[in-house]
C-alpha cells in the first residue's frame, strides 16, 4: 500500500513542484543577499563583499543538487510514463520565475557586463574606437570604478557584439541600470530561442526526450546565472552553433555557414566549427559540387565581415585586445590540462608556486624572450597544449560521421576538448557553448557538462580544476567501451 502511494506521488507533478520550489527559494535567497548587502547599489556581490563567495558557492551547489534530482526524475518519467501538459506548465513557470529574480538583482560574481557596456559607451558617447582605446583612458567617467579587472583592455569580442552593446547604450542614454536591464532582456530572448531550437531538434531525433531537453537547459544554474544575471554573450555562441549545424545538416549550406560566421563575428571561437561543417559537406558531395557550394558561402562570409567591421575600420590593431589577453597567465584560471602540466612541471623543477595557489596572485606577463624558469616552462606548456589539442581536433574533424546526432556531438567534443586543453584563460561561462550541443548529443553528454559546471562554479579554482580531466577521461573511456561493445554485438549478429 505504502509503495503504491509512493509510486503515485513520484509519477505525479509533486516532485517537480517541490524541487522547483526549493530551487526558487535558493534563487530568492541569493537575490535577498544582494539586496540586503548592497542596498540596491550597482556592483557585483563579490566585488563589494569577497566573503560572500562562500554563500554563493554553497547555495549554488545546492541549486545544482536539486537540478540534478530534477534531471533524474525527468529521465525516469520520460522512460516510464508520458509527459503530461501540466509538467510543461510547471517547468515553464519556474523557468520564468528563476529568470525574473536573476534579471532584477545586481551581478553575483562577474563584472564583465560593466566592461562590455562601457565599450559600447566608448563607441557611442565618446565616439572612439573601442578596439583601439581602453576604458582607463576615460578616467573621469563615474562608471569606470565598476571595472576592476579589465580597465586597460580594448575590446576583445567581435564587431556584432560591440554593435549590440553600443545600440543598448544609445537606447538607454548611457544609463547603466537601464542598459544592464535591456541587455539582460535581449539575452533572455536569445536564451528562449536556444531552448526552443534545442527542443525542436531533440524532438526530431527522440521525441520522448523533448521535455528533458527543456529542463536540462531552462533549469541549469550556471546557464541561467551567467546568461541572465552575468549577461555574458556565450549564449549567442550556443545559438549560432546549433542553428548553423542544424541548417548544414539539413543541406541548407549557405544559410548554415552564414549563421556560423555571424557567431564568429560575436566571439571568434566558433571558427572551430567551420572546418567541421566543410568536412561534413565534402563527405556528402563531389569536388565539382563543392566548388558550386563554396563560392556563394565565401562571398557571404566576406560581405558579412566587411559590413560588421565597417563602423570600426579595418585597422590591423583591431585584434590587439586578443593579442594582449593571449599573453596573460594566471595560475588559477588556466584550463585543466595546462594546469596539470604546469603543476607537474613546477614540482619537478622545484619552482615554488604554493603562494600563487593560496592567494591567486597573478604571474606577470610572460615574454618569450625572457629565460626565467617559469616563463620557459609556461612556453613549453603552451606549445605542448596546442599540439595535443590539434591532434584531438584533427581526429574529431576527419573521423567518419555516423548517426543523425553525430554532427552535434562532434561540435560538443570540439568545444569541450578546446576548453580542456587550448585556451590560456578559462572562465566558467565558456561552458555555455557546450550546453545546447550536449543536450542534443544525449543524456551522457548532458550529465558530463552539468558535472563540469558544478566543478568550476563560481570560479575555476585550481583544486577543483584538477578533477576535470579525470571526469573527461572517464567519459572518453565509457564512450570507447560502448563503441567496442556495440561493434562486438554487431559482429556476433553477423551484421
Amino acid at each position: 500500500m505504502f509503495q503504491k502511494s509512493f509510486q503515485r506521488i513520484v509519477n505525479s507533478s509533486f516532485p517537480l513542484l517541490i524541487l522547483g520550489g526549493v530551487s526558487l527559494f535558493l534563487y530568492f535567497f541569493l537575490g535577498f543577499l544582494t539586496r540586503n548587502l548592497l542596498g540596491g547599489e550597482m556592483d557585483t556581490l563579490l566585488s563589494r563583499f569577497p566573503e560572500s563567495f562562500f554563500f554563493i558557492t554553497d547555495f549554488s551547489y545546492l541549486l545544482f543538487l536539486f537540478y540534478t534530482l530534477v534531471l533524474i526524475w525527468t529521465v525516469r518519467q520520460s522512460k516510464s510514463v508520458s509527459i503530461r501538459p501540466s509538467y510543461w506548465v510547471i517547468a515553464i513557470v519556474f523557468f520564468l520565475l528563476f529568470c525574473t529574480i536573476l534579471l532584477t538583482i545586481p551581478p553575483l560574481t562577474s563584472q564583465d557586463v560593466f566592461w562590455n557596456l562601457f565599450q559600447g559607451k566608448i563607441f557611442t558617447h565618446y565616439q572612439q574606437n573601442p578596439y583601439l582605446v581602453t576604458p582607463q583612458e576615460f578616467s573621469e567617467d563615474s562608471y569606470l570604478g565598476l571595472i576592476r579587472v579589465w580597465q586597460d583592455f580594448p575590446m576583445t569580442h567581435g564587431p556584432i557584439w560591440t554593435l549590440l552593446v553600443s545600440t543598448v547604450s544609445i537606447l538607454t542614454s548611457h544609463n547603466l541600470s537601464s542598459s544592464l536591464f535591456i541587455l539582460r532582456m535581449i539575452l533572455f530572448i536569445i536564451l528562449g530561442l536556444v531552448i526552443g531550437l534545442t527542443v525542436l531538434v531533440v524532438r526530431r531525433v527522440n521525441p520522448r526526450w523533448s521535455f528533458l531537453a527543456f529542463i536540462a537547459l531552462s533549469w541549469q544554474p550556471l546557464l541561467l546565472i551567467e546568461t541572465i544575471n552575468g549577461a555574458h554573450n556565450d549564449i549567442l555562441i550556443g545559438l549560432t552553433a546549433i542553428l548553423g549545424l542544424f541548417l548544414i545538416f539539413q543541406g541548407r549550406y549557405f544559410q548554415g555557414f552564414a549563421v556560423l560566421w555571424i557567431g564568429v563575428l560575436v566571439k571568434y571561437v566558433i571558427l572551430l566549427l567551420i572546418p567541421l561543417g566543410i568536412i561534413f559537406v565534402i563527405r556528402r558531395h563531389s569536388l565539382k559540387a563543392m566548388i558550386k557550394i563554396t563560392a556563394p558561402i565565401i562571398g557571404i562570409i566576406v560581405l558579412l565581415t566587411l559590413i560588421a567591421y565597417l563602423p570600426f575600420g579595418y585597422n590591423i590593431f583591431q585584434f590587439s585586445g586578443l593579442s594582449y589577453q593571449s599573453r596573460l597567465f594566471e595560475y588559477a584560471v588556466l584550463p585543466p590540462v595546462p594546469f596539470w602540466l604546469v603543476t607537474v612541471g613546477t614540482t619537478i623543477s622545484g619552482i615554488n608556486i604554493k603562494e600563487i595557489i593560496k592567494n591567486r596572485q597573478q604571474i606577470p606577463l610572460l615574454l618569450f624572450k625572457d629565460r626565467t624558469a617559469l616563463e620557459s616552462l609556461v612556453f613549453i606548456v603552451r606549445i605542448l597544449s596546442i599540439a595535443i589539442f590539434l591532434v584531438f581536433y584533427s581526429w574529431l574533424i576527419f573521423k567518419p560521421f555516423q548517426d543523425e546526432r553525430d554532427l552535434f556531438k562532434r561540435g560538443f567534443w570540439i568545444f569541450a576538448v578546446y576548453l580542456l586543453i587550448a585556451p590560456f584563460w578559462f572562465m566558467n561561462w565558456y561552458l555555455i557553448w557546450l550546453m545546447p550541443l550536449a543536450v542534443i548529443g544525449g543524456w551522457g553528454l548532458t550529465l558530463l557538462v552539468s558535472g563540469w559546471s558544478v566543478i568550476v562554479f563560481p570560479y575555476p579554482f585550481p583544486m577543483l580544476q584538477i578533477v576535470t580531466p579525470l571526469v573527461f577521461a572517464a567519459a572518453f573511456l565509457i564512450m570507447l567501451i560502448r563503441r567496442i561493445s556495440a561493434r562486438h554485438k554487431k559482429s556476433l549478429l553477423g551484421i
